[in-house]
């Protein structure tokens, strides 16, 4: 077992310290400050990044969009890490077309921008942002969140799906947008990125996910 392994537990300090570090923005609640149990596909707690390496891993509690959803912590996690699979990148890593992406979750400057001033921060450098996963991991949430929020005020058929299928789609708008995911709720019209990736791979691999965390709660 090495300390690279999601096995290794936080300090209490460190799950604290990534919990409450949106500005104030999440609250958690009792068991804040109990380091998260082992992880694996049902503990979404614990996030590794892909290619191995000397990362450790990183603990994040949602609280946000588990909020605003009413989705579970595993389910956050199933969305998560399906979308992570796609996008196949380290922490600090720079990637995508033109490598003008950074991070675990391939954020460009625009997304960072924003969603530092959502979450009421200054934007942080890029190079700031590689190498903070745990910033990395609030932004994602605050910024799927967004998404979501958009979905739910411009696009019925989205307002009116469950929340498996909420994730699928906000795993395709990490792809195209929220927008690009609305457009093709109306239309089934699908998009491609600058590398030339169908949207439907992030919402499949979500789904694969959710799937298997639902097999595993009723098994």
């Amino acid at each position: 077992m090495t300390k690279n392994s999601c096995t290794a537990q936080p300090s209490r300090r460190n799950v604290l310290t990534t919990a409450l570090g949106m500005a104030g923005l999440s609250v958690l609640i009792g068991t804040a400050f109990v380091p998260p149990p082992p992880a694996n596909d049902n503990n979404p707690t614990c996030s590794m990044p892909p290619h191995g390496g000397k990362q450790r891993p990183v603990y994040f509690v949602p609280a946000l969009i588990t909020r605003k959803m009413g989705i579970t912590a595993a389910q956050y996690g199933a969305f998560r890490e399906g979308v992570a699979a796609i996008e196949n990148a380290r922490y600090d890593e720079m990637g995508g077309a033109g490598k003008r992406f950074a991070g675990r979750y391939q954020f460009g400057r625009r997304e960072i921008r924003e969603t530092a001033e959502a979450l009421g921060l200054p934007a942080p450098s890029t190079a700031a942002f590689l190498n903070d996963p745990e910033m990395q991991e609030r932004f994602f949430e605050r910024y799927t969140l967004g998404h979501h929020n958009y979905l739910m005020r411009h696009n019925t058929r989205y307002a009116q799906a469950n929340v498996d299928q909420k994730l699928e789609i906000l795993a395709r708008a990490h792809n195209e947008g929220a927008a690009g995911a609305s457009s093709w709720l109306e239309t089934g019209v699908v998009h491609l990125d600058g590398f030339g990736t169908n949207p439907d791979v992030y919402a499949k691999a979500v789904r694969r996910r959710l799937s298997r965390l639902g097999k595993n709660q009723n098994g």
